[in-house]
């Protein structure tokens, strides 16, 4: 079902679609939807013809990697950006994606997109500023992949994990721990050894529920710096970005 005139306040809430032309934005409203989804459900397989840019409204979406009986996660969706934009050149789904929770997404047909591309500039600099993050993410993650070990990746993780949370010191894991073991590159079992070492630093788990100590010793292991548990966390390789 097409969107209202009245959803458009939503569709401007979306960083993609903020600077949409008032000439295109009728173009997106009457080809885009609001599809919601059970927990589990596998939204697209790798390799498979795309046929849609999806937006998360709600809940959160595994975006994932199987060869040869092995599975990687390759990001977790929680925020309201769109994805997979590698997706919309040759309409090819690099990986695949499936809910965490129930989840609400927008659906734009990459006909649409393409189109909004060719004749709205404000849109392909938003498109192209979304490629951009997408890519550093990715440089970023690879890097972390490869240069860290599973503990410092862990312990990284952790502090940006509390700092989305608040910075209180306290956080719950937003989802399976199979989840988050598959995205740092590790086995389960390896999650819950490292898990447990990081309680010589402070880290202290009970079940999902994460709770932190003393950041210091935690930052050091991590390679990152953190001013004030107040502040951002910046990673010393990265001063002009936030973690």
């Amino acid at each position: 079902m097409a969107l209202h005139k009245s959803e458009v306040h939503q569709v401007r809430s979306i960083p993609l679609f903020r600077k949409l032309s008032e000439t295109s934005l009728p173009v997106l409203l009457g080809s885009a939807s609001i599809q919601h989804f059970p927990r589990r459900k596998v939204l697209f397989r790798e390799g498979d013809r795309a046929h849609s840019l999806f937006i998360l409204i709600q809940g959160s979406v595994e975006l994932f990697s199987e060869h040869d009986h092995r599975r990687s996660t390759i990001t977790v969706v929680r925020t309201g950006k769109p994805f997979v934009l590698a997706c919309i050149e040759e309409n090819i789904n690099p990986m695949s994606g499936g809910t965490l929770d129930r989840t609400q997404l927008m659906s734009v047909p990459l006909e649409t997109i393409h189109r909004l591309i060719d004749v709205d500039p404000a849109f392909a600099r938003a498109i192209t500023s979304e490629l951009v993050r997408d890519l550093r993410e990715t440089i970023e993650t690879c890097k972390k992949q490869r240069l860290r070990t599973t503990l410092e990746r862990l312990a990284e993780w952790i502090l940006r994990a509390d700092q989305d949370a608040g910075s209180n010191g306290h956080f719950i894991i937003p989802h399976d721990k199979r989840i988050l073991a598959s995205y740092l590159g590790m086995e389960a079992e390896s999650l819950s050894r490292n898990l447990a070492s990081l309680a010589a630093v402070g880290v202290v788990v009970r079940g999902r529920e994460i709770s932190i100590t003393d950041r210091t010793p935690l930052a050091r292991l991590a390679g990152v710096e953190v001013p004030s548990p107040a502040l951002s966390i910046v990673d010393p390789a990265r001063q002009d970005e936030l973690v």
